[in-house]
């Protein structure tokens, strides 16, 4: 007889994980293609690869709507929870993977191995997937399954190509390290799960010493940190990217790094709210995430080639948004992160899909040797300003206001409790913004002032790449001239 009940709870739990369906169905499809050795193999990829992601996103903003009337809901026994931090977090998730797929799908950026295409996007959706559920999971095996669907495809996409020596060794390392550091992960999650008696991460019994729980919370919380390279986890980061495919540097930058950082910040901020001692949390977090920030933007000033510059602005990118996990629950954090983390995700993508247009006329990622090749070529170099003035936080872009109400929050934070951690970080972030402001700016700068070595012209050519890079530009400057309340109200979890 309870057999129908549970029926009835199965297929009302599968309706709330259809956007996760959708990404393991596209999986599955392509993975036949591929088996039964379909004609036309890549254009069928490509055709599915689109269908899977735009219906995930549809599922998804169905989703946002429910969730949003009805509040949050626990799946599957509460193994995992969709509420709308973690829908949020989803939908810039399905923008890294759309910029993900276009550059993987540009022809000029496939080299020699258009013809494993299938198995570029299998791996790719099943990251995806992995992204969908980190921010979900409760469970302590569903944390660690979600964890690892994102850090093995991501093993394998580095060292996809395989003649590539330089990507076969980043894709080596990067599996040692990562692999030790689940090993600690899933150490953290037995430690834990002695102290509670529990597999639910965030349960945590009333007769429980808060200062037993610190040790394997933070061994948990190292996997987040290794993930999203925030220091001094950060090694593989620098060394990754430039081994790695280019669509895959574009997709370890925004599809691993949201995904990881939405994890780092849901259970530290648990970890912060629910310790009696929060000074012990907040003097750790407020060191972590300065040391990130100065150690990632002074390494990028050294930087000559693109995504080694990246990669360290990744680092730092990283120390700033961890800042807001301290911030008082006044202050709605969970909204500064969400917008913050969208422009940065917008911003950064933007810059490989560009950089890639570019790469058609003769630019290599060396960027001293960055030069205009015709006069023409002063609206590509506005494109970049455009998108370093963003990643820098000035006006009149988007980053500007993701960078104004991060510093917002910390400060009003400080407001309420008058520690000194509070300004420290916030007088770092400044400080950090006005070194950023000599790396970021030196793209532009060469390509303004570099006219005196002109490479050959070329014809203009807008592909879909290029046009694409101009939309996304339009949107930061958009989203920066017009200040309402609306962007933050439109994240709000209240």
């Amino acid at each position: 007889m309870t057999l129908p009940i549970t029926y009835d709870l199965l297929r009302q739990n599968l309706y709330f994980i259809l956007p996760e369906l959708c990404l393991f169905s596209t999986f599955i499809f392509i993975l036949i293609i591929r088996i039964i050795k379909v004609k036309s193999f890549i254009s069928a990829t490509k055709i599915i690869s689109w269908v899977g992601l735009f219906s995930a996103l549809i599922f998804t903003l169905n989703q946002l709507n429910i969730v949003k009337s009805s509040g949050e809901i626990d799946l599957f026994y509460s193994s995992i929870s969709l509420g709308v931090f973690s829908i949020y977090i989803k939908l810039i998730i399905i923008l890294g993977g759309l910029f993900t797929l276009l550059l993987s799908f540009d022809h000029n950026n496939q080299g020699d191995y258009e013809e494993h295409l299938p198995e570029f996007c299998m791996l790719l959706f099943l990251m995806l997937a992995g992204g969908f559920l980190l921010p979900m999971a409760r469970n302590m095996a569903m944390v660690f399954l979600a964890f690892e669907m994102v850090s093995l495809p991501g093993y394998l996409l580095v060292g996809f190509y395989k003649k590539d020596r330089q990507s076969a060794e980043s894709s080596f390392k990067y599996f040692i390290y990562g692999s030790v550091i689940s090993a600690g992960v899933l150490y953290g999650m037995s430690l834990l799960y002695m102290k509670t008696g529990s597999t639910d991460l965030f349960f945590l019994p009333n007769s429980l010493n808060p200062q037993e729980i610190i040790l394997p919370w933070l061994i948990i919380i190292t996997g987040a940190a290794f993930k999203t390279g925030l220091f001094p986890f950060h090694f593989w980061m620098p060394e990754v990217y430039k081994g790695s495919p280019f669509s895959v540097a574009l997709l370890l930058s925004s599809v691993s790094k949201t995904a990881g950082l939405a994890f780092l910040f849901i259970t530290v901020r648990f970890c912060f709210l629910y310790l009696e001692s929060e000074t012990l949390v907040l003097t750790f977090i407020t060191v972590l995430s300065c040391v990130s920030m100065f150690y990632g933007n002074l390494g990028a000033l050294k930087q000559t080639h693109l995504r080694g510059l990246l990669a360290y602005s990744g680092i730092a990118n990283t120390g700033y948004l961890t800042g807001l996990i301290i911030c008082s629950k006044n202050e709605n954090p969970e909204s500064v992160f969400l917008y913050y983390i969208l422009f940065y995700i917008l911003s950064n993508s933007t810059i490989f899909i560009l950089y890639a247009t570019m790469k058609k006329k003769g630019f290599d990622e060396f960027l001293p040797g960055w030069k205009l090749n015709s006069s023409g070529s002063f609206f590509l170099a506005g494109l970049w300003t455009v998108l370093m003035g963003s990643l820098t936080g000035l006006p009149p872009f988007a980053g500007f206001w993701a960078k104004l109400f991060l510093l917002n929050s910390i400060f009003n934070s400080w407001n309420l409790s008058h520690h000194i951690e509070y300004i420290i970080l916030f007088s770092s972030i400044l400080i950090n913004t006005l070194i950023s402001l000599f790396y970021y700016f030196k793209i532009p700068a060469n390509l303004f002032f570099g006219y005196s070595n002109p490479l050959p012209k070329e014809k203009s050519n807008y592909s879909v790449l290029f046009i694409a890079s101009i939309i996304a530009c339009l949107l930061l400057i958009i989203s920066g001239l017009f200040y309402i309340e609306q962007p933050l109200a439109f994240f709000s979890l209240r």
